[in-house]
């Protein structure tokens, strides 16, 4: 099979968004701390990543029930879960909210970190494959994700759920990408970290799935299995030689 496109997912895909996260969290706790005196620093922060996890859970529940993505932006998260992990810590003050939030935002930006062989890899694709980016983040944090990354020019295409609407797992976000990339769809391989939404995503549109596994984390019951595992993204190479000497 000679593939035309390779397709990415961004978070904790090309970008380390985990710990760039967890780095701004830290910075913006500070933030709190130092404008409303008797916060703890570890348990706000650890507050906010909970907070946070459980409430884009229930919107990816919401988005793979059929909710548009468009209905969601990225300062409205921000705010809803740090006004809710403040609020388990004692504090309701809106203007520390608000100050927190402007904090965690510029942290966000400035912690920004693709994984060290993205260059690499991404030098390598471009001589031989069309590249490109789905994901499913909000338009406003993603888009400018994209744009500080540099990413807008250097991938072919970079559809971002937020402002096309329907959300990966759901196929038209994948179907919607190859077109722009004027390929179809068995003619690209996804290439993501959540089995569930991009490995499952890639396979109902007809797309060859790489599950990017870096963690030994087992493959939740009920989801397709990849057509390759992966722990570093130079292995896409390997990938395409095989399956052009197959």
């Amino acid at each position: 099979m000679n593939y035309r496109a390779v397709l990415f997912d961004l978070d904790n895909t090309l970008v380390d968004d985990d710990a760039s996260a967890r780095r701004a969290i830290a910075a913006a706790c500070e933030e709190a701390a130092s404008c409303a005196p008797g916060v703890g620093v570890e348990q706000l922060g650890e507050a906010y990543w909970n907070v946070s996890l459980e409430v884009w859970t229930a919107i990816a529940a919401e988005l793979s029930n059929g909710r548009s993505a468009k209905e969601i932006t990225g300062a409205e998260f921000r705010y809803l879960c740090w006004s809710k992990a403040l609020a388990a810590c004692g504090v309701t003050d809106d203007a520390v909210v608000c100050r927190v939030v402007e904090s965690y935002g510029y942290w966000r930006d400035k912690e920004l970190m693709p994984f060290p062989e993205v260059e690499e890899v991404l030098a390598a694709l471009r001589r031989r494959v069309k590249v490109a980016i789905i994901t499913n983040g909000t338009a406003d944090t993603h888009r400018r994700k994209l744009q500080l990354l540099g990413y807008d020019a250097c991938f072919d295409c970079c559809v971002v759920a937020g402002e096309f609407g329907p959300a990966k797992p759901d196929p038209a976000i994948f179907v919607h990408t190859a077109e722009r990339l004027g390929v179809r769809p068995e003619e690209c391989l996804m290439v993501g970290d959540n089995p569930e939404t991009d490995v499952a995503g890639a396979k109902a549109a007809g797309m060859r799935a790489v599950w990017f596994r870096r963690e030994l984390w087992p493959l939740p019951e009920g989801c397709p299995a990849p057509d390759y595992e992966i722990s570093d993204l130079r292995e896409i190479i390997a990938i395409l030689d095989r399956e052009a000497g197959g």
